[in-house]
């Protein structure tokens, strides 16, 4: 069933363009009350089209790793004003998507791996201290709907224990800091991740593909994907060789 992400705001509603590390717009809307609208106008396209009742077993997660610069910013690039924008653009979301379709929506952030954010940035434990008893910016009251929590996880061969070793430590803390604050039976999962670089090439993009093509891949695979299900997580969706248009190199 479809995965929705949402949260890049199309440029009309920004008064200009940042493409961010990845060429899409990263700034959020000038004028909320229009880019509420617009999101209102395309979930009812959705339910013309799909029905509500599909609709609430479709997936939606508010931006790619929400908490990076190369995704997200304001114009001046403030954290905490970037922060309280995350926020706003989240809540607005979920409160279109509810108007639309109904209560109970799988929706939720996808997050850098723990302690990948930049300096100020928000974390996992942020956006969940929020959504549970922070004042709701799109309806005022208290909290925000929590469905589902997804991170990324990538890995660099030939640097030591990167990661390899600490991904059940950190992913726990995450569901731990979840259940403590009254959010059960969340979906979680890592939306991307895989091998990022090899520790020589890490300056050039010899592994763009997040694919090594050998047997340590296999491995790390199987083991990954391991430490994902202990911990609670539903999936490890990799990026490699089947993820986004064809690579070419020179």
């Amino acid at each position: 069933r479809p995965y929705l992400k949402l949260g890049n705001v199309p440029v009309r509603f920004t008064g200009g363009r940042d493409g961010g590390e990845f060429s899409i717009n990263v700034y959020p809307p000038e004028n909320w009350d229009a880019y509420a609208k617009y999101l209102r106008d395309v979930f009812a396209q959705l339910r013309e089209a799909f029905g509500a009742d599909e609709m609430r077993r479709w997936r939606y997660a508010v931006l790619t790793e929400a908490d990076t610069f190369g995704w997200f910013k304001t114009k001046d690039g403030d954290a905490a004003r970037t922060r309280e924008a995350y926020f706003r653009l989240y809540d607005l979301t979920a409160l279109a998507l509810e108007r639309e379709i109904g209560p109970g929506a799988t929706i939720g952030p996808h997050l850098l791996f723990p302690g990948d954010s930049p300096a100020g940035r928000f974390k996992a434990q942020d956006v969940i201290a929020h959504c549970a008893a922070g004042t709701n910016y799109a309806t005022g009251k208290i909290g925000a709907p929590l469905k589902l929590l997804t991170i990324s996880h990538y890995v660099v061969p030939g640097d030591g224990t990167r990661r390899v070793g600490s991904f059940d430590a950190a992913y726990r803390q995450i569901v731990d800091a979840a259940e403590k604050a009254g959010f059960t039976n969340l979906v979680y999962g890592v939306d991307e991740g895989r091998v990022i670089f090899s520790a020589p090439g890490a300056k050039r993009r010899d592994l763009l593909s997040r694919a090594v093509g050998a047997s340590y891949e296999a491995a790390y695979d199987v083991r990954v994907a391991k430490q994902t299900y202990d911990v609670g997580a539903e999936y490890f969706a990799h990026w490699g060789y089947f993820s986004g248009p064809a690579i070419h190199f020179e």
